[in-house]
């Protein structure tokens, strides 16, 4: 199934946890913290053992399941936030799934100044001036349909 996130279109990710490849501790925390994404303590148990296994991918695709799922309004701000931190950290050399990450907060939230500023500054950083033209397009729609 494909979502469009910023004028592109990707498809979901979700990462099965009871893939036998999945270590066993890992796969047990993307279920708990799935099933619980406003538990901080969930996350902090997951991102652990991702990093000790050095799986980053699946947290990484968890935070996106969870965002685009039904509480991902709800969660936006503090869990867009904890999930930033988390790319950078572990994806910093490679700006994408950040880009991508930010694009769907925006969607989301559009009142997330923070998460505006992080992409324009990738994106102007990247040189990649057709999307950020478009997020400005957007961003000077919405003020001009009176939302924030």
């Amino acid at each position: 199934m494909a979502s469009d996130i910023g004028g592109r279109k990707r498809n979901k990710s979700r990462i099965p946890s009871d893939t036998p490849a999945l270590d066993p501790r890992l796969a047990e925390a993307l279920r708990r913290t799935e099933a619980d994404p406003g538990d901080t303590s969930r996350w902090n148990d997951l991102e652990e053992i991702s990093g000790e296994l050095q799986l980053p991918e699946s947290v990484a695709a968890l935070f996106l399941t969870v965002l685009e799922g039904p509480r991902g309004t709800e969660l936006a701000d503090d869990l867009g936030q904890r999930a930033v931190r988390f790319h950078e950290e572990w994806f910093g050399d490679d700006p994408a799934p950040l880009i991508e990450l930010l694009h769907v907060l925006l969607k989301l939230d559009p009142s997330l100044d923070w998460a505006f500023e992080r992409l324009t500054l990738l994106l102007s950083v990247g040189q990649r001036w057709p999307e950020l033209l478009e997020l400005y397009d957007e961003t000077l729609a919405r003020l001009k349909d009176g939302q924030q």
